[in-house]
């Protein structure tokens, strides 16, 4: 533990700061769910981690982009067509490039914020923010500060 004090890390977290926009009802509504169905899994709503939001925003537009991606598709067999299944690391969705475009062209505001992308970039383009954290002793050995 020692040999930690010093490190910085970088963390992407949801931001909560002025102007940011938050989901609340999604949210609330994603977290009625989750207890419904796993309360085992539930850790209260003050404990899950932001990439728990980061996923649930992911996944929520893989979802919208494949609907509206096979929308717009005539043939839907086509549209759901991968090559080379039987590996998954040698599997390609067919015209990726479409659906590339389509997740450029989606925009919603999700759990963690807006959610919106745009090509040549490799983040959001806004509702992200990043902790810098800083490893040092406290009373209880080591802790981010």
């Amino acid at each position: 533990y020692e040999k930690l004090i010093g490190i910085l890390s970088i963390e992407a977290t949801v931001g909560n700061q002025i102007g940011v926009q938050i989901n609340s009802t999604l949210l609330a509504e994603a977290y009625k769910i989750w207890q419904e169905y796993e309360p085992e899994t539930f850790p209260g709503e003050n404990q899950v981690h932001d990439h728990g939001l980061f996923t649930f925003d992911a996944t929520w537009l893989l979802i919208k982009s494949l609907q509206q991606y096979c929308s717009s598709n005539n043939n839907l067999s086509s549209c759901l067509s991968v090559v080379n299944s039987t590996f998954c690391f040698d599997s390609y969705l067919t015209n990726s490039d479409l659906f590339l475009k389509t997740i450029n062209q989606m925009k919603f505001l999700g759990v963690s914020g807006p959610i919106e992308y745009h090509e040549n970039t490799t983040d959001r383009t806004n509702g992200i923010f990043f902790l810098l954290q800083n490893i040092q002793p406290s009373s209880n050995g080591i802790d981010f500060i």
